[in-house]
């Protein structure tokens, strides 16, 4: 079994406050592939790593920058592997366009830091990460989907909805945007369809016949967020392509005791 790529979600929250400087310090001195941070534009043009979403109004409140996070990876370790969370909720009224906002603002500054091998533009807008294949053909694009009923539980704040029903309805606008005659695609075939190369998933989302479809299409498979080894050791067995976990360090030492065991077979 290959070793699946480790990514610290938000920097990975064992040592730091997520989506700060230290904990993505942490993440580049430790043996995780990449990390991922959430990317938000706020009202006063500011291009922050913040994951709750902020009304059109704020303005920068202390947040890193994307420039502050780049200068960071160009310093410490400038081959991390970067995941960046486009933070958009296109099924909000008069926020459709928010997302690709957010990329255009990015762009010039992802050109500067150059590798663009090394850093997946990552979001739940999908037309965004379409439109990202359109302006930034070069980087990778990985569409992140999920299930309503894990939406339970979560805050307005978080999601940007007031009814989990909404994204739903959502993905099956984009879904059938494909064209006349295309309804009747799923989400992975869509994905393929709009130029994606990675379907990101909740990992409970995740079965053995989904990561066959998407293998067909070629797209790779990366589960969030994983954070016991219950389930870090059910999402190995399906062969995923990267995880996306808050415990960096102790899923490392998972992988470890892996390749240990599996050194003395």
């Amino acid at each position: 079994m290959s070793r699946p790529l480790l990514i610290a979600h938000r920097g990975g929250l064992e040592h730091a406050p997520e989506n700060t400087l230290a904990a993505f310090a942490r993440a580049m001195r430790s043996d995780a592939d990449a990390f991922e941070f959430d990317l938000q534009l706020l009202g006063d043009g500011s291009l922050v790593a913040r994951h709750d979403l902020l009304g059109p109004a704020s303005v920068a409140d202390g947040a890193p920058t994307l420039a502050d996070v780049l200068a960071l990876v160009a310093e410490i370790r400038p081959d991390m592997g970067l995941v960046i969370d486009v933070k958009a909720t296109p099924w909000a009224d008069g926020l459709a366009d928010h997302g690709r906002r957010v990329l255009e603002s990015a762009a010039p500054l992802l050109r500067k830091h150059g590798r663009p091998e090394r850093v997946t533009l990552a979001s739940f807008d999908l037309g965004a990460m379409t439109h990202a294949r359109a302006i930034l053909p070069e980087y990778p694009t990985a569409f992140h989907t999920m299930a309503v009923r894990w939406l339970a539980g979560l805050t307005q704040e978080q999601t940007g909805m007031t009814d989990p029903r909404d994204y739903l309805a959502y993905l099956e606008r984009w879904r059938q945007e494909a064209g006349p005659g295309m309804e009747a695609l799923s989400a992975l075939d869509r994905i393929h369809a709009a130029g994606g190369t990675i379907w990101s998933c909740q990992y409970r989302d995740l079965t053995a016949q989904a990561v066959a479809r998407a293998r067909v299409l070629g797209l790779a498979v990366w589960a969030w967020t994983v954070n016991s080894a219950d389930d870090f050791a059910r999402v190995l067995a399906l062969g995923v392509d990267a995880v996306t976990t808050d415990r960096p360090d102790a899923m490392l030492q998972i992988l470890s005791s892996l390749d240990a065991r599996n050194s003395d077979v």
